[in-house]
């Protein structure tokens, strides 16, 4: 692989000193230096991670020639990995409960397995996990290192912050993950979770081992019980100890679960928003925009049930369906998994607060917008609860939409709607930019109307063109 000049680290992964993910040509590679390139040599014929690769749990990984130039030289690589691409780059503090759980069992059972192979992983991130649709894929192989029998599983401790934790508060106490998860990348340590669950809890999963023990050793000194072991441990015994781990630890998420109540948009779209024929008509608008070409990436924002997204699917490599409402986006993903369907991605996020450029210079997990671009934006009723709901002018709004240089299918409900009207009777109407003269206004100063349509007497439908000629390519770079 020569030089092309155009290689760029990772900024999220520069915690690993034994490798670097870079990008080179929009494709993701691993430089390893020699220990972590020796600890690949072995793990990559471990018969574990053959399977483990073969049916899609580990990223797809291939040795390609190690690049000329400075970069190889200045990090000290002796061998590079090719990875496989995902869709979309996402983070722990958008996803689903579900999706918090599925990632944490895919851990759990590849360090078992990993273990009775001799290996262990370094460490217990969520962040080593993402997503081909709702299936999840590890992706960091370096995390893979042969056991040291005079350790256990060192990752013990940040797995309980970043995942069991989160976990066990959704579904035990009902409190919301996303927030804390966003605001401190380390996760949730004990002692603040500890203090949200009384004695009535000790039997609940986990709470009696995992969090109040792990937070009495940690304010006596004790550090983490589970990642050392005893001097003297044979390799055997250590192997069969961190599979132990991981299977009593499985065990614990397994009996966790969360059964959200409905909320205000759980099943919003069955209501009857829309006689028969203009649900049609709708639909049958989509599905002309989004037939017309093949898009490799495609946003649903504030996607509800995902019924658009499930449309546009077959013709779309990989659908983002955007919500807010955390009820809502997990019956969603629960359906989309238990359906099978392969390309399409929920995540739990608020347009009018999006995920920022987060970590270390505010660069370590980026943004929303800065991950991918999508071709294809669907904004179906949604422009109401960002312009009223969320106080967003509706000039702002349009601008974001064309920033991100894709073809939009946008709805807009008039001031005659019953959803509008009862949004507007909830507070002071100070929102008189919500006018369909100045939704155009700004459409023409960002987009090209290329076709509208009534789908009833209270909502018109657009398909617009951006204005500017920098149109996403789908590539996370």
């Amino acid at each position: 692989m020569a030089d092309t000049g155009r290689a760029d680290l990772d900024p999220g992964s520069f915690r690993d000193r034994g490798s670097r993910v870079f990008l080179s040509d929009g494709l993701y590679h691993r430089g390893l230096r020699p220990q972590a390139a020796q600890a690949w040599e072995d793990v990559s014929r471990a018969g574990f991670m053959a399977r483990a690769m073969s049916d899609g749990r580990v990223i797809g990984t291939r040795d390609v020639a190690i690049p000329d130039g400075a970069l190889a030289q200045a990090e000290g690589w002796v061998r590079v990995l090719h990875h496989e691409t995902v869709p979309f780059i996402s983070y722990p503090y958008e996803w689903t409960f579900g999706a918090l759980k599925e990632a944490a069992l895919l851990q759990l059972s590849l360090l078992e397995q990993a273990a009775s192979e001799g290996f262990v992983l370094s460490d217990g991130t969520a962040y080593n996990v993402q997503w081909r649709g709702s299936r999840p894929v590890f992706i960091d192989v370096g995390s893979f290192q042969p056991l040291d029998p005079r350790w256990l599983w060192r990752g013990y401790q940040q797995f309980c912050q970043q995942q069991l934790y989160p976990l066990m508060l959704q579904a035990l106490k009902n409190v919301p993950f996303h927030p804390w998860l966003r605001g401190d990348l380390e996760g949730m340590k004990a002692g603040d979770v500890a203090g949200l669950f009384t004695w009535r809890d000790l039997f609940k999963p986990g709470v009696l081992t995992n969090l109040w023990l792990a937070d009495l050793l940690s304010r006596k000194g004790g550090g983490d019980s589970a990642a050392t072991a005893a001097p003297g441990l044979s390799r055997d015994d250590a192997a069969r100890l961190v599979g132990a781990t991981a299977r009593r630890l499985a065990g614990v998420v397994r009996r966790l679960d969360w059964n959200p109540a409905e909320s205000a948009w759980t099943g919003y779209s069955n209501r009857s928003h829309y006689a028969g024929q203009d649900l049609e008509a709708k639909t049958r608008f989509v599905l002309d925009v989004a037939s017309a070409r093949h898009r490799q990436l495609a946003w649903d924002i504030g996607a509800n049930d995902a019924r658009f997204s499930r449309l546009i699917a077959p013709h779309v490599d990989h659908v983002v369906a955007i919500e807010s409402d955390h009820a809502t986006a997990e019956h969603c993903y629960r359906q989309i998994r238990a359906d099978g369907i392969d390309n399409i991605q929920t995540l739990v996020v608020n347009l009018a607060n999006p995920s920022p450029g987060n970590g270390w210079a505010g660069r370590e997990r980026r943004s929303l917008t800065d991950r991918a671009r999508p071709q294809l934006v669907l904004a179906l009723a949604v422009i109401h609860h960002i312009v009223i709901g969320a106080n967003i002018r509706m000039e702002d709004f349009i601008a974001w939409l064309g920033s991100l240089g894709a073809e939009v299918v946008l709805e807009f409900p008039t001031r005659d709607d019953s959803m509008v009207r009862h949004l507007l009777s909830t507070r002071e109407d100070v929102f008189s930019d919500y006018d369909r003269d100045v939704l155009e206004a700004a459409i023409q100063r960002h987009f090209k109307i290329v076709r509208s349509e009534w789908v009833n007497e209270t909502r018109i439908i657009y398909h617009l063109e951006a204005a500017s000629s920098c149109i996403g390519t789908g590539n996370v770079v």
